[in-house]
């Protein structure tokens, strides 16, 4: 990845790290809604969605539990440590970033 991007990889790294400490997890469609602005641009859910899969099967994000909703479950994903790690780099690269990526500035 290029260091300088805030790509939607990035994003939802950022994301996860800001949501709390290293036991904090979310759900796809909460990332989705915070990576969405006001106007409503932004990722497509299945494009979150397919990020979250892809960064699981990379090590830097890792499924904590499920949550019932109803008759359905919502994996809670949190970072690994590499993906804290990666946050935290692109954090200090691009303090701006995320909010950035949130208003459309994205690379």
């Amino acid at each position: 990845m290029n260091d300088l991007a805030i790509t939607l990889d990035r994003a939802i790294l950022l994301t996860l790290a800001r949501a709390g400490g290293p036991h904090t997890a979310l759900t796809v469609n909460y990332l989705w809604r915070r990576l969405t602005n006001a106007g409503g641009a932004g990722p497509s859910w299945r494009q979150v969605a397919n990020t979250v899969t892809r960064l699981e099967r990379q090590g830097y994000i890792e499924t904590l539990v499920d949550e019932q909703v109803s008759e359905d479950c919502h994996p809670l994903f949190s970072l690994t440590g590499a993906g804290r790690a990666l946050a935290h780099q692109s954090q200090q690269r691009r303090p701006m970033g995320l909010e950035e990526f949130r208003h459309g500035e994205r690379a």
